[in-house]
């Protein structure tokens, strides 16, 4: 096994919370699972969203994810309606900055761009990152690799709890409310 772990991460927002969700690939499964979630898009489809898939997709979208060679950690915190998203966001993303330092090895983290505020993300993991462990990142759009539209994929379901979250279990290590 190699030291260095991908990583890539999106948010969910749902009433009442806020959820960030962390996808770690190995770097011997990034080209396999990459080539597997982009056989997933339909013809014409560009990209993965799971807010935009119907019902009857999002069940066959499930049972191939819960498949793939990958390993899932949701972090959230509860969120009032009209409450400014940055401070949980922090909170998420510290959460994930630790999961991912905690795991003793070289980390390359990815993140979903969203226009005009990146800025805050990079102070959060400035602030967050231990010299000692070696964290890089880089916000993405999400055309710019389809491994950034697992975790859209696997926080959906979360966050819809239910018989969602029961599918979707199985893929998931960890979901951690944070303080």
């Amino acid at each position: 096994m190699s030291q260095v772990l991908y990583a890539y991460v999106d948010e969910s927002v749902r009433a009442g919370k806020y959820l960030m969700c962390v996808v770690m690939v190995e770097p011997e499964s990034v080209g396999g699972v990459r080539r597997r979630t982009k056989d997933l898009l339909l013809p014409g489809q560009r990209r993965l969203h799971f807010q935009k898939e119907s019902v009857r997709r999002r069940k066959q979208l499930l049972g191939e994810l819960v498949t793939f060679d990958v390993s899932v950690a949701v972090f959230y915190q509860r969120h009032r309606a009209g409450q400014p998203e940055r401070r949980v966001r922090v909170a998420c993303l510290t959460a994930i900055v630790e999961h991912l330092q905690g795991r003793g090895r070289d980390v390359v983290l990815f993140i979903e761009r969203r226009e005009g505020r990146d800025s805050e993300d990079r102070r959060t993991m400035d602030r967050v990152r231990h010299p000692e462990s070696v964290l890089t990142y880089q916000h993405l759009v999400p055309s710019a690799d389809p491994l950034l539209w697992l975790p859209d994929c696997f926080v959906w379901p979360v966050g819809a709890g239910g018989d969602w979250l029961r599918r979707v279990r199985p893929a998931i290590e960890i979901i951690r409310e944070v303080g």
